[in-house]
């Protein structure tokens, strides 16, 4: 998973707006992590 994120944010620093992709980037995966963690837990359960 984080090397899949450290892959995509390396692809993405040749943009115009590295500053602005890479923390856009890091919200995406922490929040799919915590979408998929809820529904994992809730496939579960």
């Amino acid at each position: 998973m984080y090397g899949w994120s450290d892959s995509t944010t390396g692809a993405l620093r040749g943009d115009a707006q590295p500053l602005a992709v890479e923390p856009l980037a890091r919200g995406v995966v922490l929040t799919t992590n915590i979408i998929l963690a809820r529904w994992h837990s809730v496939w579960r359960g």
